[in-house]
């Protein structure tokens, strides 16, 4: 290995680890080898203290050569309780500039009392927005009302992000961890074996502890999401590291670093490339969709009650991400039986009307690294966060709409996706059963996968809406799906900057 660095001392080089070679002792013969090393090349070796301490010695076995004195700016020892081998480090001077601190801004929670924000939500007359039957005119009457509490209770304000601990860590792990390390210094400085053994049975035991809560977390959140397939694979995917770094924080995008500018490309990609990519699909002149498909029954959406939307927002997951509109879901859920009525109020006139309000059709999307370099843009995909207001008018459509599709017997019988007791495993088997049927018949199996491109992005919403009409969403059902498909707008974020 020595050989090795000398070949290469041309070059800026370090090695560093536990040689077994107790440095301090000077009259070993290694030790003369290592300083004969010394001092024929220009390698020097940089630890001159135990590194190792037991009952009986104490040793300097981990050593750290280098051949840049130059630009070594410190080096030592640092004890820790994870080894009976203590830390060595090298600092080398370097040109950069300090990472600032990250800072957001979101609502201020340090005041904030519930009891209180219930008493005020549950005094306010909604009578103005129960009088407005177009959704959008009673939306903004109603958000000036309730933002209004919001701003006063749990004002905006500038927030610094702090790293987490890991998940599974509580008070007993931390307080075990931190006497461990106390005892290690004091080992270090009385050599003494009762000293030595403390040490010991508190390393041993913050490492049996540190494996049982692991263990104890991983099997809870398994177990708690056990009945709900997509809760599942949210939590194994948390649980099970990732090769995937977090968004890098000096990425560069068409040559820009800055945070605006790559706010406004990322923007201009996502709200093009749908578009972009259907330009290049030839246009279809024929009619392809008959008038009538199914039975012919039409569907219209029925008036929701009170104690539907009731239950939706006392069920809001309070972790959800805030909407442009700036109503966090912890609001909602607090005083969810108090604004039910003027909330079913709304959805109920934008079904009537066909209209939604405007704030409900606004998204904050934010870029997600997929793969490849960082600094292409196409290797991003945009994650959207809407109004939660605006999830639960989709959640009641969803609901009517789907019932009416199963009542009329509407679906495919072999469409897997989007359906309720269906899933990507249902549609295997139904292709291996198809496979093996034909197989056994003696005959030749083929088989064509095809992967369309930002399928989703590239829908026609012309088609769409005329799709849906063929199949009996008609008349003020129709015109909300329209209504629904246009005139949507994006912001994007990036670093805080939109």
């Amino acid at each position: 290995m020595l050989n090795t660095l000398m070949k290469h001392d041309s070059y800026e080089s370090y090695c560093m680890g536990d040689f077994n070679i107790n440095y301090l002792d000077k009259k070993a013969p290694v030790y003369r080898s290592l300083k004969y090393f010394e001092n024929i090349n220009v390698f020097n070796q940089y630890i001159d203290t135990a590194t190792r301490v037991t009952e009986l010695t104490s040793t300097c076995i981990d050593l750290l050569f280098a051949n840049r004195d130059e630009v070594i700016a410190s080096c030592g020892v640092i004890d820790n309780g994870i080894s009976d081998h203590s830390l060595i480090f090298v600092q080398r001077k370097l040109v950069h500039t300090q990472q600032k601190a990250r800072f957001i801004r979101a609502r201020i929670f340090r005041n904030f009392d519930p009891g209180v924000f219930r008493n005020q939500i549950s005094n306010l007359n909604w009578d103005e927005v129960l009088n407005e039957y177009d959704p959008n005119a009673a939306w903004e009457i109603f958000k000036k009302l309730f933002v209004g509490i919001c701003d006063q209770l749990a004002p905006y304000g500038t927030i610094r992000v702090r790293g987490r601990l890991p998940a599974w860590v509580n008070d007993d792990y931390l307080s075990i961890t931190d006497a461990r390390d106390k005892a290690k210094k004091t080992f270090n400085r009385s050599k003494l074996p009762l000293d030595n053994y403390v040490y010991k049975t508190l390393r041993n035991s913050a490492n049996t502890l540190a494996n049982n809560l692991k263990k104890s977390y991983i099997a809870d959140a398994i177990d708690s999401s056990k009945n709900n397939v997509k809760k599942l694979w949210k939590t194994l995917r948390l649980l099970i590291p990732s090769k995937k770094k977090q968004q890098d924080p000096n990425i560069e995008i068409n040559g820009s670093t800055d945070p605006e500018t790559i706010a406004e490309d990322f923007n201009e990609i996502f709200c093009n490339v749908g578009s972009n990519l259907a330009d290049q699909i030839p246009d279809v002149s024929m009619d392809l969709l008959p008038d009538i498909i199914g039975n012919g029954n039409l569907f219209s959406f029925t008036r929701v009650d009170v104690p539907t939307v009731t239950k939706l927002l006392a069920n809001i997951n309070q972790s959800k991400s805030t909407g442009l509109d700036g109503i966090n879901p912890r609001f909602l859920k607090i005083c969810y039986d108090l604004i039910a009525e003027p909330i079913t109020h709304i959805i109920n006139a934008s079904l009537m009307s066909g209209l939604i309000p405007l704030d409900w059709k606004v998204a904050r999307v934010s870029p997600l690294y997929k793969d490849g370099s960082r600094n292409k843009i196409l290797n991003y995909r945009p994650i959207s966060v809407l109004p939660i207001m605006g999830k639960i008018l989709e959640r009641l459509v969803h609901e009517q709409v789907y019932d009416f599709f199963t009542r009329n017997n509407l679906f495919d019988k072999n469409q897997a996706g989007f359906r309720s007791g269906h899933s990507t495993v249902s549609c295997a088997l139904s292709v291996l059963d198809h496979v093996y049927l034909s197989l056994d018949r003696k005959q030749i199996v083929g088989i064509v996968f095809l992967d369309l491109k930002k399928a989703f992005d590239t829908v026609d919403y012309h088609i769409l809406c005329q799709k849906l009409a063929a199949y009996g969403v008609v008349g003020s059902a129709n015109a909300w799906f329209r209504n629904y498909l246009s005139n949507r707008k994006q912001v994007t974020r990036y670093k805080g900057k939109i």
